[in-house]
């Protein structure tokens, strides 16, 4: 295992952990700064605000004696924004939290930059004196430059329950950059990750966070209440104070959980990745809307088509019936006119892989591949409709970022979700840089999932085919044939390629017959496709024992499992997912520390980082610097691979550069 987070505790007061430049990683202890619990370096104790008569109008100040919280302010006066700056320039962190709307669509209130959302409360907690005093300010009433308190938001630690969003929100309206970031929800998940309940929807939730560890209940009434509204309420104001509450009691008690479990190094890299985050939705990426218009029009053509072949089959097949692809009952109907009896685990079904085995039937009608063809236009005329939807009125898409959208640690995004554009598709070329003169950059790691499992078993003879440069599959397929590479036919690679992506994680005869039925040009037996597993096994031998040392992992004797760099899941209780971890919770954490790296590099440069898909990342910059900033991409990408699998990890990056990321893509140099 390559270790990458460095240990150094060096402080001026206790709790207090700085990096150390050059030394050794390692996950047990923190790079930053985390002075929170434990005694102080303040020397703000016992100073209050001063309450002006005019300010506040209609909510008062109000005190509250819980859990040591010696007062709070509610104001809408400009002048005490300058005042809580001083007073919170002495402690070490800040808790924030921010309170949004939109005037009629609740969702949109989630998305700084949609028309009519706005910032209208600010709410904030520090330590001073060894007391918790907290804030709430009316930001429509006060303004949005945040003076002495927005400086001191740049400056400080602050500590958040969902980092990304809040952050995102004071740079949109507020103008405030916050580097160093604690979020108690991401050191939440880190710790509870497989924890008993946390499949629960809400779990890693605060109001759950705050009713386990410290017994408390949060009232989350006001959370959908009208923060737009002309005048606030007592209870809004109350509401948003007590999302800030109690930050600066829970996150020590998980730095503590974080360091004796050993996942302070995993954590310390998600932290380095909120700022990253907030950078590249706030800075989006442009889409030709001209482009995307004419495409939608196309694919609206294309499916009215598509389904309209379709529906002749089945008029041709007795079935009279027109009716809508969304219609399923009826589509099963007209299915088993034809003799068609799909079915998924047993019920009868018209999802993807149900009609794909379905297919593979002798004498299968032709209408499962017409219905094929309408999924896949139908699902990209979705996706163009929806990008249409979302694009800001800057002309700017900003997709949502799931920091840890995935238990392995991946991330994901939403609205829309980046993932689901193929490669292969037409939707990429609606992505583009601002202007003629810039590019996209787009950097993708080449088999990352191949080389993070040959790193984790101790593959060798599979990394060292990837070290050759040799097409993988093409080589697997040889192997697994028993002929030359050059005598590999289409059909024997994409079955080495679905040999490699599934029996890697344990998959058996029926997950290959599966996955095989969505290749038209494949039609192996079952006992065909078991013979292909023993025989892939027995060219990679350490992937067998690999897969042998987790058959013992079950519902009855779970497991903790760990990624090369740190990130944990507790009680794993199946097989495929022990095997599934550690590869994918590995490649997660390498992307994320290539994009941590690839931010810092660009600082200061006519760059930016603007999105990452799966193993990809995309950066924008003007057409003169492309191969600067590919190079400065390759470095943050190869040493982030390095740091994570290994510096004997053979590595391959795949870069090009081009106005659109398809162009970018079809352009790898």
């Amino acid at each position: 295992m390559s270790k990458s987070l460095c240990l150094s505790v060096q402080a001026s007061c206790p709790n207090e952990v700085v990096v150390g430049e050059g030394c050794p990683d390692s996950p047990s202890k923190f790079q930053f700064i985390a002075d929170i619990g434990g005694k102080r370096c303040e020397t703000g104790e016992g100073r209050r605000l001063k309450r002006r008569p005019n300010s506040g109008e209609g909510v008062g100040n109000c005190s509250d004696n819980r859990d040591k919280v010696a007062s709070q302010l509610f104001s809408s006066d400009r002048r005490d924004l300058d005042e809580v700056g001083q007073i919170c320039s002495d402690s070490g962190q800040i808790a924030v939290d921010c309170e949004t709307y939109h005037p009629t669509e609740q969702d949109k209130a989630l998305r700084p930059y949609a028309d009519g959302t706005g910032l209208r409360v600010l709410s904030v907690a520090a330590k001073v004196g060894g007391k918790t005093l907290c804030w709430a300010f009316d930001l429509r009433a006060t303004g949005f430059d945040l003076g002495k308190l927005g400086k001191v938001l740049g400056e400080k630690r602050v500590v958040c329950a969902n980092a990304c969003f809040d952050l995102l929100f004071l740079r949109r309206f507020c103008g405030v950059r916050a580097e160093k970031v604690f979020d108690v929800l991401v050191a939440e998940k880190l710790i509870g990750n497989g924890a008993s309940g946390s499949e629960q929807k809400g779990f890693f939730s605060l109001a759950s966070t705050l009713r386990r560890r410290m017994g408390l209940d949060l009232d989350k009434t006001q959370q959908t209440s009208d923060w737009g509204a002309e005048t606030l309420t007592n209870e809004q104001f109350r509401y948003a104070v007590d999302d800030v509450r109690h930050l600066l009691e829970l996150a020590p008690t998980q730095i503590k959980e974080l360091e004796r479990d050993k996942l302070a190094g995993v954590f310390n890299l998600e932290m380095r990745l909120i700022p990253v985050l907030v950078d590249m939705r706030a800075e989006g990426i442009k889409i030709d809307l001209d482009t995307l218009a004419k495409r939608t029009a196309e694919l609206e053509t294309a499916c009215g088509q598509s389904w309209d072949l379709v529906l002749g089959e089945f008029k041709a097949g007795g079935f009279q019936n027109s009716f809508r692809f969304g219609q399923k009952a009826i589509l099963l109907k007209a299915l088993h006119t034809l003799g068609c009896q799909p079915c998924n685990e047993g019920k009868p079904s018209t999802n993807k892989d149900a009609l794909a085995m379905e297919s593979k039937k002798p004498n299968a009608p032709a209408v499962l591949g017409l219905i094929r063809d309408f999924r896949r236009l139908d699902s990209e005329l979705k996706q163009a409709r929806q990008i249409t939807e979302l694009v800001d009125p800057d002309g700017r898409l900003r997709t949502n970022y799931k920091q840890m959208g995935a238990w392995t640690g991946r991330l994901s995004s939403a609205e829309p979700n980046l993932q689901n554009i193929q490669k292969e598709g037409s939707l990429r070329s609606v992505f583009t840089s601002d202007a003629e003169d810039r590019v996209l950059v787009v950097g993708d790691f080449v088999g990352m999932e191949m080389v993070a499992a040959g790193c984790i078993a101790g593959e060798k003879r599979l990394l060292e085919d990837i070290a050759s440069g040799r097409d993988i599959h093409t080589r697997t397929a040889s192997r697994l044939f028993e002929k030359a590479e050059g005598d590999v036919t289409k059909a024997e690679r994409a079955l080495g390629k679905l040999a490699n992506f599934n029996l890697l994680y344990g998959g058996g005869a029926r997950v290959l017959f599966g996955k095989a039925a969505h290749h038209p040009e494949l039609n192996p037996t079952l006992e065909e496709l078991e013979k292909l597993r023993l025989r892939w096994l027995k060219a990679f031998p350490s992937f067998a024992m690999w897969h042998e040392q987790h058959k013992g992992i079950s519902i009855f004797r779970p497991a903790t499992i760990r990624t090369l760099y740190g990130r944990r899941k507790l009680s794993v209780d199946s097989y495929t997912q022990a095997l599934n971890f550690p590869v994918q919770g590995s490649c997660a954490d390498c992307i994320k520390l290539a994009m941590a790296r690839l931010h810092g590099l660009l600082l200061g440069k006519p760059a930016r980082l603007l999105l990452t898909t799966h193993d990809e990342l995309a950066a924008e910059c003007p057409k003169a610097d492309a191969e600067q900033v590919a190079g400065l991409m390759r470095q943050a990408m190869e040493k982030a691979f390095q740091s994570v699998f290994g510096l004997d990890a053979p590595v391959s990056v795949e870069i090009g550069w081009g106005r659109t990321w398809k162009e970018a893509k079809g352009g790898v140099k």
